[in-house]
């Protein structure tokens, strides 16, 4: 579980550092209708929204609890 623990801060580190919490969310420009989540770093937490199914950016995860630990969030 130690592993675990410094895997998740890892992640965390490297998600901050690209940058990827804090890209705007991008449907694409496609026309499917995939709900999806990103991270609002306004209001610091993981909102809905959604994607077109092509394009975007990495600021798009397919589960809020996702989101969360890839950005942060407690």
């Amino acid at each position: 579980q130690h592993f675990e623990t410094k895997f998740f801060f890892l992640t965390v580190t490297e998600a901050q550092k690209n940058g990827l919490c804090f890209q705007p969310p991008i449907s694409g420009q496609c026309y499917a209708y995939f709900l999806k989540y990103y991270y609002d770093p306004l209001q610091g937490r993981c909102r809905e929204f959604v994607y077109g199914g092509c394009g975007g950016n990495l600021n798009r995860f397919d589960s809020v609890k996702e989101c969360r630990r890839t950005c942060g969030v407690s």
